[in-house]
């Protein structure tokens, strides 16, 4: 998105000019409060003060009328506190602006990336298509989806789509024992999981993510089935089943918050998991939850994820992927 600068610092000028003045003028009533409240105190001292006027090289320079010297200093102090306000208020407004065309910036390439990701389901919803050629989309997805992100935070990201295996009746017979696989996975991210990483058994138990968003939808809470974290490490209890590839990251280790932060052993450090899933809940809608639409960075301790613009970004996602990978993986 280009920005030019001259109109943005005019409309920054023009706006903070108006928001100043409005501050000025209640600063300027508590002012004029305190000079008549403390008449009486500024009458006692008023001969120290003519004195000091006086005597001062500045203020001796604009005449000899000692009174015209104390209004022009009352004029002097105004108009610091009105540059003051004006000076504050530039800053303050030029903050805001700065946010929010970062936040349109992040957020417009959002768009234009999942409208290059839908174009493709759209123009296949209605063939039958291979596994291959579903997974070949959703690739093509989670790359769209990992530019979003890396492009919001300048550092690296990754995406996946985990299913469930386990998934074999209408009425999407889930626990927490229920086997997860990657469905599939942005490209730059494939040298992550190695041959023992497939073979490796991910369960729901044993990933804090997935346990979360589960146990909101058997308690009916499904507004809240996602799950948000920009310092993993600082999770006492956090699980994942890819520590077991990890001998040496023991149980000692993850207890310990210090000793956790020195041997942390996966390459992602933030995280934002949503449900695969509808986001309008049906009743009789047979397998509610297909899997997990994943996201993750190597970043920590930074807002690399918002709860109140990446989680419905993500869950309207998954609303959209739901229906395809539905028909084209589970209606066979």
């Amino acid at each position: 998105m280009e920005i030019k600068i001259l109109p943005l610092l005019l409309e920054i000028i023009k706006e903070s000019f108006f928001i100043a003045n409005s501050f000025f003028l209640k600063s300027f009533k508590k002012v004029r409060t305190w000079l008549f409240g403390s008449a009486g105190a500024l009458y006692a001292t008023k001969d120290k003060l003519i004195k000091d006027l006086g005597d001062n090289s500045f203020f001796s320079l604009i005449g000899n009328n000692v009174y015209f010297k104390i209004i022009f200093f009352v004029l002097i102090i105004m108009c610091v506190i009105f540059l003051w306000f004006q000076i504050k208020m530039f800053f303050i407004t030029a903050w805001r602006k700065w946010i929010l065309i970062k936040r349109e910036s992040v957020y417009g390439n959002a768009i234009i990336q999942l409208s290059k990701g839908y174009s493709q389901i759209h123009s296949n919803r209605n063939k039958i298509l291979t596994v291959d050629q579903v997974k070949s989309i959703l690739i093509d997805f989670c790359n769209c989806i990992r530019e979003i992100y890396e492009f919001k935070t300048k550092a690296k990201c990754s995406v996946s789509i985990k299913t469930f295996i386990d998934l074999k009746d209408e009425n999407n017979g889930i626990n927490f024992d229920t086997r997860v696989v990657n469905l599939c996975r942005d490209n730059s991210c494939k040298k992550r999981y190695t041959n023992e990483y497939e073979t490796t058994d991910h369960t729901i138990a044993n990933n804090t993510c997935y346990q979360k968003i589960i146990s909101k939808f058997f308690s009916d809470r499904h507004e809240e089935m996602f799950f948000l974290s920009n310092d993993l490490l600082s999770i006492d209890d956090y699980d994942n089943s890819s520590f077991n590839l990890f001998p040496d990251f023991t149980d000692e280790i993850r207890k310990n918050g210090e000793l956790r932060r020195m041997h942390w052993p996966l390459k992602y450090k933030s995280e934002i998991v949503v449900s695969l899933s509808p986001l309008e809940k049906q009743e009789s809608l047979g397998f509610p939850i297909l899997g997990f639409l994943c996201v993750d960075c190597e970043l920590e301790k930074k807002e690399v994820f918002d709860s109140k613009y990446d989680v419905p970004l993500l869950k309207g996602v998954a609303d959209g992927l739901y229906d395809f990978i539905k028909l084209n993986l589970y209606s066979k």
